[in-house]
């Protein structure tokens, strides 16, 4: 089987909860993320963990190889993500609060204000921004800081 990188930030927008009465902690996450990752790497899966979106830190973001043929996860890959992450990655997400990174925050609202555009100082998250400026504005600020900050880090961002 022949594979391409790619990278996969797990942003998993599914409906409902189904963790531990519905509620997750930051830990139980973290541990959901352990999990995944360790059964990727027992079948082979090389994974680079790239540490929590700076976008809104609800989630972290890995990188492995996908099958080259349908350009996403081999059978494995998705056992090992629906048994492990998907439904706790989900209710973390459902849960915690979304906050930008604080140098990305500051270069967004830096870009922002370059554009004749005012974000309250009170705005800590993309959906403040999108609040005081157009999709298409925030996105190329957000971008362009990923870019200048976070060079490694693969950029995908979501509505939260």
């Amino acid at each position: 089987m022949r594979t391409r990188w790619v990278a996969v930030a797990v942003l998993l927008m599914l409906t409902g909860t189904a963790c531990r009465g519905g509620s997750v902690t930051e830990a139980d996450y973290l541990d959901a993320v352990d999990d995944f990752t360790a059964c990727l790497a027992e079948h082979d899966v090389e994974v680079v963990r790239h540490g929590w979106d700076p976008v809104n830190r609800l989630t972290v973001a890995f990188s492995y190889s996908v099958d080259a043929a349908t350009g996403g996860p081999n059978p494995q890959q998705a056992k090992c993500e629906s048994e492990h992450l998907a439904a706790v990655s989900t209710a973390y997400a459902d849960q915690a609060t979304a906050v930008m990174a604080e140098d990305l925050r500051a270069h967004v609202r830096g870009c922002l204000t370059a554009r004749q555009i005012s974000a309250p100082a009170t705005v800590t998250n993309l959906a403040g921004f999108l609040a005081v400026a157009d999709e298409q504005t925030v996105s190329t600020c957000v971008f362009t800081g990923l870019a200048a900050l976070y060079p490694e880090f693969p950029a995908v961002v979501g509505s939260r």
